[in-house]
């Protein structure tokens, strides 16, 4: 039982962990001192240059360092203290610089970094000079018998085969030594505590507030607010599309096939053979414009869809494709068709892709629908380079996708191969 009680009061000593947290602990000081050079110079000089208009830049600058400096403490918190900080920060409502900047500025969670920051400096000081001052003299008396036994000449006695002991200064020595390493056990035990409560302020600064309803409550409607500007963007884009395929396709058919039908009208009678075969030419071109009406309807919502579903919609991708593609679909059950319309248009436009711009020898679809998410992913081994920022047709994916809360993640690195995942809520 003696030796249970040795370990557990020696255990926080001989632990990693508690270096580590003390390393943490140390580092408060220097870190808060830099946090402070940091926000000092970045608000002075801001504040400084707000009546020349440049401060303002200077100033989201600074907050936008703020969070990079709050990302460093929360990778210190997990590799040092071992605890993992969620990153919760709003998504900007719109898009480009003005809709970061207005989510950087009125983020709680941006001045609650700051605040961690700025409560650094105190807090490491206190902390940081307490614990060095115990470790080191701690350590000082804990290695007392060497430096005494060199000067007393009890090591040159010893080499001798004389009595190690010779001299009185030396035992008083080792009882510095016991007394070192009380003091440090001690403080083993004091480190972790500090460090418990440091894990508390770094998620409650660091992390989502978990007690605040109102933020709760602003966070998802910020989502709402997200998805209701990803569904307008996707009627928008829907409703150009429509009016430039009308536009440029059936509508200039109808126009011509009126004009034909016209002359063939004029000439029924004097050149009936012509206007014969005029007619059959207008018959034709009716044709194809219905095709193209089908075509159009079909990229609202695609017959083969809403009649077979997504493995026979999937097939009939892979078999206009000019390039092979092979395809799976793992699903127990039939997502709603909001859910297979998108998944379609992922793969469609990605295939698209992979048609016209990758260079691939092949390509592998393949959708599974499990716990409660449908995941969507494209393979192919082309060139790679794909670039959501370069063209309307992956930036529209990902608004739709953003619509129904689902995610669109884009891999194609120069050389490829390229490979396009999406996952959307499908139910259970």
């Amino acid at each position: 039982m003696g030796r249970s009680m040795a370990r557990r009061v020696i255990a926080p000593l001989m632990s990693v962990r508690t270096w580590a947290t003390g390393c943490y602990l140390l580092g408060g000081l220097p870190l808060g001192v830099a946090w402070w050079a940091l926000l000092g110079v970045g608000f002075g000089s801001g504040a400084g240059l707000a009546v020349a208009l440049v401060g303002l830049p200077v100033l989201l600058l600074t907050l936008a360092a703020g969070r990079g400096a709050a990302g460093v403490e929360r990778v210190l918190a997990h590799r040092l203290l071992g605890t993992h900080v969620d990153e919760v920060y709003r998504a900007p409502v719109r898009s480009g610089l003005r809709g970061w900047s207005r989510a950087v500025v009125t983020d709680p969670a941006t001045w609650r970094d700051l605040l961690f920051l700025v409560l650094r400096l105190p807090v490491g000081l206190v902390e940081g000079t307490l614990l060095a001052t115990v470790w080191s003299v701690g350590w000082l008396m804990l290695l007392a018998p060497l430096p005494q036994a060199v000067i007393s000449g009890a090591i040159p006695a010893a080499l001798q085969g004389r009595r190690l002991l010779a001299d009185d200064g030396l035992p008083n020595a080792f009882l510095l030594t016991a007394a070192g390493l009380t003091l440090l056990t001690a403080t083993s035990h004091l480190v972790p505590v500090l460090g418990r409560a440091h894990s508390r302020l770094a998620t409650a600064l660091l992390g989502p507030s978990r007690g605040s309803r109102a933020y709760r409550l602003r966070l998802e409607l910020d989502e709402e607010r997200r998805q209701r500007a990803a569904t307008v963007a996707i009627v928008a884009h829907e409703r150009r599309r429509i009016e430039r395929d009308l536009h440029d396709g059936a509508q200039q058919h109808l126009v011509k096939l009126a004009m034909d039908l016209g002359m063939a009208l004029r000439k029924i009678d004097t050149q009936p053979e012509v206007a014969k075969r005029m007619v059959g030419e207008a018959r034709d071109r009716t044709v194809e414009t219905l095709e193209e009406i089908r075509a159009l309807a079909a990229g609202l919502h695609p017959a083969i869809l809403a009649e077979q579903g997504l493995d026979a919609a999937m097939s009939a991708l892979a078999g206009r494709c000019p390039v092979p593609v092979d395809t799976r679909v793992e699903c127990d059950h039939r997502p709603d068709a909001e859910t297979e319309t998108a998944a379609y248009f992922v793969v469609a436009e990605a295939l698209t892709n992979i048609a016209r711009h990758a260079g691939a020898t092949r390509a592998r679809v393949t959708i599974r629908c499990t716990g409660g998410r449908l995941a969507v992913e494209v393979h192919d081994d082309g060139r790679g380079g794909a670039d959501p920022s370069r063209g309307t047709g992956l930036a529209g994916l990902r608004d739709r996708v953003a619509a129904l809360s689902g995610t669109l993640d884009i891999d194609g690195p120069p050389g490829g191969p390229t490979i396009v995942r999406a996952e959307l809520p499908c139910g259970s």
